[in-house]
């Protein structure tokens, strides 16, 4: 990187990094490289919830799911009102099948930043993996409403 010792550009080169794996199909290279920017983010700041989150979604686009939700977890530790890292960490507890956790942690997320659809979107399934079936149909009815694409 250009400016190694600049946290922000740590930060944002390694979020980028992990995008492009997790969304985009890219060589997993790219969330190895994202996780050394995120560990170097952390020596300049060990106390960064945004570098540990960083550091988190690269083990997630890498698959160990465990060390991201570790970090996850970490970073909400360092700044309860990161809704990104709350929400982050619900899905990953819903998809180790821990739902009441998982649910909490949405409800977190949604009451951190209200217009937060994808906490929404979380809640909904949760209901939906819990059979509240009605509850479920009408958070996803909502979202369609809200959210048409």
């Amino acid at each position: 990187t250009l400016e190694p010792a600049n946290i922000n550009a740590l930060i944002g080169l390694s979020l980028a990094l992990s995008k492009s794996v997790c969304r985009y199909n890219q060589p997993i290279s790219r969330a190895q490289k994202a996780k050394q920017l995120a560990i170097q983010a952390l020596t300049i700041d060990s106390n960064s919830s945004n570098a540990q989150a960083a550091l988190a979604y690269s083990w997630d686009c890498i698959g160990n799911l465990e060390l991201a939700l570790e970090h996850y977890l970490l970073s909400i530790k360092l700044n309860p009102q990161n809704y990104k890292s709350t929400g982050s960490a619900a899905h990953l507890l819903e998809t180790k099948g821990q739902l009441m956790a998982a649910f909490n942690l949405s409800q977190r997320a949604k009451q951190l930043k209200p217009d937060n659809h994808m906490a929404d979107l979380q809640i909904a399934r949760i209901f939906e993996l819990l059979k509240f079936t009605s509850q479920a149909q009408a958070s996803y009815q909502k979202l369609f409403m809200l959210y048409p694409d």
